[in-house]
């Protein structure tokens, strides 16, 4: 596993603006690399303000503790509460960093979500299943349905409307698909 781990990428050394730890200590050089890379349309010099700004900020503006744990919040939730501050003028006082911080924090963290559809398409798209036509249109229904449903199906109590409409739609698929006409 650690053989597939990219140590040698150029962007690594720069994510440990994440940590509110080193907000204080490292230079704009970090973000505005980070930002260049994720968010290219941004300007280095407005990163590179906001970023002094931010490094300006009053030790008790956030707060890295949780009061509830008291231990060090985790970094989505310090740094959410950091873009939400506002200035006097009700309009985010952080603008830039926010674009930059929310691309940085969508980053999957592994390839398990992808892992886990391919699993899931293979349990659905069978040799059992071979005739779904047309495959993209109903296997993505099946997948939908899959990821999107909570219940098992035999939790399910469909309304009588939804039973009606179902054989409404059977009838008038039989009827078109008939060898009879």
């Amino acid at each position: 596993m650690l053989g597939k781990f990219p140590f040698d990428d150029p962007t690594l050394p720069h994510l440990s603006v994440l940590d509110p730890s080193k907000t204080e200590t490292l230079t704009y050089s970090s973000i505005v690399h980070l930002a260049a890379t994720f968010c290219p349309t941004l300007e280095a010099e407005d990163i590179k303000e906001e970023w002094e700004d931010l490094q300006l900020l009053p030790a008790n503006a956030v707060s890295r503790i949780d009061p509830e744990t008291e231990k060090a919040k985790r970094i989505d939730m310090y740094w959410d509460q950091v873009m939400a501050l506002k200035t006097a003028l009700g309009v985010p006082r952080f603008p830039q960093l926010l674009k930059v911080f929310t691309a940085l924090l969508c980053l999957p963290h592994s390839n398990a979500d992808s892992e886990r559809a391919f699993s899931m398409v293979r349990k659905i798209h069978t040799d059992f299943r071979q005739s779904m036509l047309p495959v993209p249109e109903t296997l993505s229904s099946f997948m939908q349905v899959k990821m999107n449903c909570d219940n098992h199906c035999f939790q399910v109590k469909p309304s009588k409307e939804m039973i009606d409409s179902a054989k409404a739609a059977t009838w008038e698929y039989n009827k078109q698909h008939s060898s009879k006409k």
